[in-house]
């Protein structure tokens, strides 16, 4: 499951968000800033307003990023599996 830090510039809407995001299971932090998001662990920032284009590359390399960790894992059990 994912941990989900946001980062509250409107607090009402913020509230909202962590209300639903904890209903579907998810672990929510709310961070002061971006800034603030990164130095609790955040992977990423996205200020708004947002590119499109941006957010679709940003996304696009989380799934590539994944994948490729996905490959590693699936070699390493077979070379234990193996040994």
């Amino acid at each position: 499951m994912l941990d989900i830090i946001i980062v509250e510039d409107n607090r009402e809407i913020a509230m909202l968000l962590c209300d639903f995001l904890r209903k579907e299971n998810y672990t929510v932090s709310v961070a002061e800033s971006g800034e603030k998001g990164l130095n609790m662990g955040a992977d990423d920032y996205i200020e708004k307003p947002f590119d499109l284009d941006i957010l679709l590359a940003k996304i696009r390399g989380i799934f590539k990023r994944k994948k490729t960790m996905n490959i590693i894992l699936s070699l390493i059990k077979q070379s234990i599996i193996s040994c």
